[in-house]
């Protein structure tokens, strides 16, 4: 039987990456990094948009029994949502050197990548979070659940944060 030849970490950790997020080659060539960036961000602001409507109807469902406190934190992370989904919007359209360099290091490709899968994976579990909260009944649950968000959405921010380093750094 033959076996495949080994391959170093990196290249295998790249090629799984060019299966999960489908702008890898696009971030390898110039001309398609604006339009890969454009999309990414125009998927992280559709997944906030719909955070957003869950989060009007946690709201909703709150709304007749909830604290007064517990409505008013779910108020400010309804706001600091925009307030990612403003940011991420406008883009890092002042890192020209990353949409313009010829060539982009592996290196920094993967951490790209890596920012990417991570803010995706973020997204993933806070509007599974956002989803569970119509279902809460009790102020206990509601605080324990408002603690998760602000971790879900504080773990979200680095990442967006981490991301935006990287193409600086270019």
């Amino acid at each position: 039987m033959m076996q495949a030849s080994p391959r170093p970490n990196g290249l295998r950790f790249l090629e799984n990456l060019a299966y999960l997020v489908p702008g890898y080659h696009a971030y390898r060539q110039p001309a398609l990094r604006r339009e890969e960036d454009s999309r990414l961000r125009a998927r992280v602001n559709e997944q906030i948009r719909q955070m957003l409507e869950l989060l009007e109807a946690v709201h909703n469902h709150w709304h007749p029994h909830g604290s007064a406190a517990h409505l008013d934190e779910l108020d400010r992370q309804r706001l600091r949502l925009m307030t990612i989904s403003t940011a991420v919007r406008q883009g890092p359209y002042d890192h020209w050197s990353f949409f313009e360099t010829n060539a982009l290091r592996e290196g920094t490709i993967e951490r790209i990548l890596e920012a990417d899968l991570l803010i995706l994976q973020d997204l993933e579990e806070s509007l599974e979070h956002v989803g569970a909260g119509q279902s809460i009944g009790s102020a206990r649950t509601a605080g324990v659940f408002l603690r998760d968000l602000t971790d879900k959405l504080d773990q979200l921010e680095q990442h967006l944060i981490m991301r935006e380093r990287v193409l600086a750094s270019v």
